[in-house]
């Protein structure tokens, strides 16, 4: 069944092929790099500037809590979606 990347890439006029995800694990050492490494993003950047970096860090820290390994690393299992298509 036809989700929302084979629409937007038939309305580019596309002919969709092959469409999949791809799991994609990140694996961060400690609770400072997970943190640090979201920092980065721009959806952080705009937390940041709403509430302060204080605050986003701790929220962050909140987030990765689910994350923890029991060898002390972090890991959010990911998947992203592909689309392969034709002009």
């Amino acid at each position: 069944m036809p989700g929302k990347l084979e629409e937007l890439a038939e309305t580019a006029g596309l002919i969709p092929e092959q469409a999949d995800e791809v799991p994609t694990p990140f694996v961060y050492p400690d609770l400072d790099t997970a943190v640090r490494t979201q920092l980065s993003s721009g959806p952080a950047q705009l937390a940041i500037e709403h509430a302060g970096e204080p605050s986003t860090r701790k929220a962050l820290a909140v987030a990765f809590a689910g994350s923890r390994q029991p060898g002390g690393s972090y890991r959010q299992d990911n998947s992203f979606r592909y689309l392969i298509a034709r002009a």
